[in-house]
Parts: C-alpha cells; structure tokens; sequence
C-alpha cells in the first residue's frame, strides 16, 4: 500500500512540473495573475505624485524635492557649463576693418586717427600765418616789393614797380618739407588796396625741379579779402618746397599793394581726392555734368534718355585740341585699370579715347583709336601706373584724325575696374 501510495506522489509531482512548463495551461487564484512563472498581485495604476508650491517631482517621478528655479544672469555674465552658476561673460575682441580701431571701451569701431609727425620744417609748420605779429623775417621778396606789417594783423605787400615778366616781382617762402603721400591744403585770404583791383598768382613749387610747379593759379583780387583755396598732393617727399605770390606785370595787374590776412595749411595722411574707378555719374542717370571739360569747338548737353553729348561743330587744327576730358582724379602704383566706355555717332567717324598724367607732360598711359558709327559701341582701354598720381585724366580726342567728320558724341556710360597686380 505504501508503494501505491510513493508512485502515486511521484506521478502527481511529474504532472505539476509538467504543468508548470505549460504557462498557458496553469490558472492562477483569485487577486492574482501569472507573471515570470509566479502568481502574483496585479500592478494597479497609481496616480503621479502631485507636490506642493515650491516642490517638484524628482527624475524618478517618485518624490518631491525643492523646486529648482532655472538661474538668470545679469548682463554682462553668463551660466558656466554646468549651467549652477553666472560667471562674466566671454566676448569675442571685436575685428575693425582697415582704416577704422577700437574706441577705449573696446566695444566698437572708430576711424582711426593717426598721429602726423611734426616736421619742423614742414610746410604746415609755417609759423605767424596769421600775422598777428611783425615778424616776417622768412618771407622773401624779389623785385619792386616793400614789405611790412599792419598792426591789425596783416602783411602788407607794396609793388612799386614792374621789372618786365609776371615772376619777377614775387614774395614767398622756401626750403620747406613736404611729405610723400600725404595731402596739402592751403587756403590764403587776400585783398588788394588798387581800387579796380588786380590779378595775382598764388603758386607751390618744387625749387630744385626748376621751378616744377604744384599749382600756379591766377586770381582777381579785389578792396574786400577773398579766401581762395587750393589742394596739392605729395607724390615724393621734397626738402625745397616754395609758398608764394606772383605780383609782377601780368593781365590786369598794377602797382598798389597786396595785403594777406592769413595762410591757413593742413597737412594730412594719405589722398584727398576721387579714385578713378569712382568716377561721379558715370551712367549719365543725372543731368550733373559739372566735372566734364571741353576745349576747341565742343560743347557738352545731356539727353534725358540718360546720355552725356558732345557736339563737335568745328576743328580747330590738331587732333587733340577738340577734346572732351575728366580729370584730377587719383591712380594707385601696380593697379590694372580697365575702362569701358558704350559710345556712339551721329556721323561715322574716328575718336582717340586716352588716360594720361596730366601734370607730367600730358604723359599718356594708354590710348586707342576706334571708328564709332550711329550704333552703340563698346571702346575698351587698359593701362597700370607704376606711380601714385593724383592727377589723372580720361577724356576723347574729338579733333581732325583721319576718318573724322563734325556732328554728335553720345556716352551711354563709362565702367572703370581697378584690380591690384602686387608687383
């Protein structure tokens, strides 16, 4: 019986283990279900913890803890990288383009002032340019001139006779220094005491380059003081620089005194002036054609539909001397300058389109001959100075060339390029 009773243990234990490998077969009790080979409570849904003002649920959602407020900084500081504190804040070092520096704050970009180099021989240097004393002892007076102070403040010169040319009676001061690439300007105020009044030159030169003159320009004066001023450009440094006037037998001119009130002259770094590549109104947009010169028998008008005409009604002998020209404009050393200009004819003819330094003896840097008819045309010209110049001239010849005829020049437009070489 007891045998019985062992197999009969046995069998049912084999059954249970049997069973329990067969999960789909074995029921659970009641308040329970299967889960991992184990009866077990069911999961109930809890709601989420809900925490009071100033608490917040933890990352496990399964506490409050103190409500962590995200930092602000104040300006000028920033949160470091753990984001728990404000530390001052980086700025990049702000990059100034070229001609412009720092302020003293270091928060932004001024124009950069450049300290000049005082020379005491400069030209700027000049001392008592307001003649508020009588001393003239560095004024030099060639010829028929006395000259004196005025105690209100003037220098007074006297012309008592005129020996023959315009030069010959003069008063100026020399041998003074002017510096390489910077910009001149000189302003004089002058009248004269001769009653219908009287032609003079005021004049800049270049003494030991015989006499080479930086400007000579011929003014009335009259019983009222004029201020009358001028710009000069220093290519080269020069030890030998004149200021002066010519008050010699010229048109218009008499015996009487001039009399200067002051010399004003500032002196700075770099050019004054208009690149080439800049020229004013260069697509004709607007009627402005103030900066445009003819000479012969041209005359310059602009048409509505956006076109500078230049209307040659006779020739006067050579081919330069009709002409049409822009000038005093500045070239850079090794810049590849490329003009194009869209032109064309009432009549077909020839046209000589040039670029030149003036003040070198009409130097021209590049020149082509082109026939032009009634339709528009490109004409292109290429050159590179080797030299800073402050005097360069664009223009058309529009004189007697072979295959030239009178009538009209319209431009449409005028495209300059400037590219650097660096040689």
């Amino acid at each position: 019986m007891k045998k019985i009773i062992t197999v009969l243990l046995i069998l049912t234990t084999v059954f249970v283990l049997s069973a329990c490998e067969k999960t789909s077969d074995i029921k659970c009790g009641a308040g329970t279900e299967y889960s991992d080979g184990q009866c077990l409570a069911p999961v109930v849904d809890q709601d989420l913890l809900v925490c009071e003002s100033g608490y917040e649920l933890n990352a496990a959602k399964d506490a409050c803890v103190v409500e962590t407020e995200e930092l602000t900084c104040d300006t000028g500081y920033e949160l470091n990288e753990s984001g728990d504190a404000c530390v001052l804040e980086t700025i990049e070092p702000l990059v100034c383009e070229s001609g412009y520096e720092l302020n003293e704050a270091k928060d932004a970009c001024v124009e950069e002032i450049i300290d000049l180099e005082i020379d005491p021989y400069g030209l700027e240097t000049i001392a008592n340019v307001d003649f508020t004393d009588s001393e003239l002892s560095a004024w030099v007076a060639d010829g028929n001139i006395n000259l004196s102070h005025d105690v209100n403040g003037y220098l007074v010169a006297n012309v008592t006779a005129f020996t023959g040319e315009f030069y010959q009676e003069n008063i100026s001061i020399g041998n003074l220094n002017t510096a390489t690439d910077h910009t001149y300007t000189i302003t004089f105020t002058a009248k004269t005491d001769i009653e219908n009044g009287r032609d003079v030159q005021f004049f800049l030169e270049d003494t030991d380059l015989a006499y080479f003159k930086y400007f000579m320009e011929t003014e009335t004066l009259t019983t009222e003081f004029q201020t009358f001023t001028y710009t000069f450009v220093a290519i080269n440094s020069n030890n030998d620089t004149k200021i002066g006037l010519f008050l010699g037998d010229m048109v218009n001119a008499s015996l009487g005194s001039v009399i200067i009130d002051s010399i004003e002259i500032v002196k700075v770094v770099g050019l004054l002036g208009t690149n080439l590549e800049d020229l004013e109104n260069s697509d004709f947009s607007n009627s402005d054609l103030s900066n445009w010169e003819t000479e012969g028998n041209v005359t310059v008008t602009y048409d509505v539909n956006g076109y500078l005409v230049a209307d040659v009604t006779g020739f006067t002998g050579n081919f330069w001397e009709e002409n049409l020209t822009y000038g005093n404009m500045i070239t850079e050393s090794w810049v590849a300058y490329t003009i194009e200009i869209v032109i064309k004819s009432s009549v077909e003819r020839d046209v000589i389109l040039f670029a030149e330094d003036t003040d070198a003896g009409f130097l021209k840097y590049a020149e082509v001959t082109e026939t032009i008819t009634s339709e528009w045309t490109t004409i292109v010209l290429s050159f590179t100075p080797n030299s800073l110049n402050n005097d360069t001239k664009i223009g058309l010849f529009l004189g007697e060339i072979n295959g030239s005829s009178l009538g009209q020049i319209m431009i449409d437009s005028i495209t300059i390029t400037a590219v650097p070489t660096f040689n």
